[in-house]
């Protein structure tokens, strides 16, 4: 798994949208537009794109730490297309 593209958000205003990434999970299958946000605590989530007032795509609590993890330390200067395959 591993953020191919992460775009910071240009102008945050007092909203918690931090970046917008893409994320390939496997080589046949990638998801475009997630969004990295933050808390008002600090903790960080990130939240699949809307269609029609649904998210596209959900994940398991322990696939959205993973991913959270990754959009976070693209977001925080790490490379944005660091990869986090698992073996």
């Amino acid at each position: 798994m591993k953020i191919t593209e992460l775009r910071p958000e240009r102008d945050r205003g007092s909203g918690s949208l931090l970046a917008r990434f893409d994320l390939q999970v496997t080589d046949g299958l990638r998801i475009f537009g997630l969004q990295l946000r933050q808390r008002a605590d600090g903790s960080y989530r990130i939240a699949a794109p809307n269609l029609s007032g649904r998210h596209v795509a959900t994940f398991t609590p322990p696939v959205a730490v993973e991913i959270t993890a990754a959009a976070v330390a693209a977001y925080l200067g790490g490379p944005y297309a660091r990869d986090n395959a698992r073996t």
